[in-house]
């Protein structure tokens, strides 16, 4: 699927945002992450607040990164504590580059245009059940915030974030 493709479907969970609900983004950054890129994605839809679409940009990778995280690729359906919602699964293989994880966020950057906020994971992250549902809270909790990059990385005592 190409970016334009991409971000053009990714806009319209945009225009689905129930209101008063701020819209977020996600990007998982991956490289050779074949080992933990399904539980860094089974721990976003898993979400009380699951993020409205969620981009897989894969960079700069030589295993099977890209196969595994497609399986997740498409439209999905959950339900949480705090109801129904929809999100969408986007993987993206940018290839080879000089400088993988900056090429490969600058790329995420334009497919999440438009959304209120942007999480931003690390491809072996597993994120706690709560996490997202707290990061919109307390953004939306005081009104001057304009906008917000959350990135969540993995604690060296691999605990869930």
């Amino acid at each position: 699927m190409t970016a334009a493709l991409a971000r053009i479907t990714a806009d319209s969970a945009v225009d689905r945002a129930p209101a008063g609900r701020a819209t977020i983004g996600c990007l998982i950054l991956a490289r050779d992450a074949e080992e933990s890129v399904a539980g860094v994605i089974e721990s976003l839809l898993h979400q009380t607040r699951v993020p409205d679409v969620i981009h897989v940009i894969v960079s700069d990778t030589s295993d099977v990164t890209v196969e595994i995280a497609s399986r997740y690729a498409g439209p999905r359906d959950v339900i949480t504590a705090l109801g129904a919602q929809a999100t969408r699964v986007f993987v993206h293989d940018i290839g080879r580059s000089p400088d993988a994880r900056a090429s490969a966020l600058d790329y995420g950057c334009t497919l999440a245009e438009g959304y209120d906020y942007l999480l931003g994971v690390d491809g072996d992250t597993v994120v706690g059940e709560r996490a997202i549902e707290h990061l919109e809270s307390e953004a939306m909790s005081d009104t001057r915030t304009l906008g917000m990059f959350f990135t969540l990385i993995r604690h060296e005592s691999g605990e869930k974030v």
